[in-house]
């Protein structure tokens, strides 16, 4: 058992996502606070906190719909801010049993949930 001031042994290496707009959703997911990490034409790699790795892999026929992965910020309400200055379209923000949250959509269509952050505080 790891003690509170331990981080965790695991987290998330990498999620995956097509995209149709290669170009297009590496530049917004760097607007959403993505680090860009390398890019060729068929692949975008974009990195989360705690290291982990959002491929974008480009395909030309998707079928856009909700990402296979939701999002989770400390601050919902500054980052729903923050999106509409930069000219984004987020939802509004609805409340949840457990989170509040918003959607976003890629350019490629894909809806990407935004959930309020609900981490225990201790070292992650």
């Amino acid at each position: 058992m790891i003690g509170d001031n331990e981080r965790p042994e695991f987290w998330v290496g990498h999620i995956r996502m097509e995209t149709d707009k290669l170009e297009e959703s590496e530049s917004f997911m760097t607007t959403l606070g993505m680090r860009p990490i390398f890019k060729n034409d068929k692949l975008a790699i974009v990195e989360l906190r705690a290291a982990t790795h959002l491929l974008l892999v480009a395909k030309e026929d998707i079928e856009p719909g909700d990402a296979s992965f939701d999002l989770m910020v400390d601050d919902l309400e500054v980052t729903h801010r923050r999106l509409i200055e930069a000219g984004l379209s987020p939802s509004d923000i609805v409340e949840g049993r457990i989170h509040n949250s918003f959607k976003i959509n890629d350019p490629s269509g894909h809806a990407i949930t935004v959930n309020s952050s609900h981490a225990s505080g201790k070292a992650v």
